[in-house]
């Protein structure tokens, strides 16, 4: 049906699955709930909706640990820059940074006022 043809006299109804994965799986969780309730007066049948349970308990499963796997990263990059000087803290103690030292480090070394003292502690090309 491509939403034109008459169903029974009555226009199709036109539907779209979302392509959102938190919609599509609270689409899904609500169809295996409203199944389950309606029992064997369900127009889904017990093998689609067999397959559509499994699909979306895996992938609701893996969305899960995908956005706790993200919120760890987000947090664990915000705490890397913090430490790397690229972000401040608003914390004076906390924002000594990486990038404090390492600035402290090249200018005790150019002190000694050597190119290649520089570049052997990586400093420079």
């Amino acid at each position: 049906m491509n939403g034109h043809e008459k169903n029974n006299g009555k226009p199709a109804v036109k539907i779209t699955i979302p392509d959102s994965p938190e919609l599509m799986i609270r689409l899904a969780e609500k169809l295996v709930k409203t199944h389950a309730s309606k029992g064997p007066q369900s127009p889904v049948g017990e093998m689609l909706a067999t397959q559509i349970r499994v699909k979306y308990s895996l992938a609701r499963e893996r969305h899960e640990e995908g956005m706790s796997c993200m919120k760890n990263a987000s947090v664990a990059l915000e705490d890397r820059d913090m430490h790397l000087g690229t972000r401040a803290s608003g914390n004076a103690a906390a924002d000594v940074s990486l990038k404090f030292y390492l600035q402290c480090a090249a200018e005790m070394i150019a002190k000694k006022e050597d190119p290649d003292l520089l570049r052997e502690f990586g400093f420079g090309s």
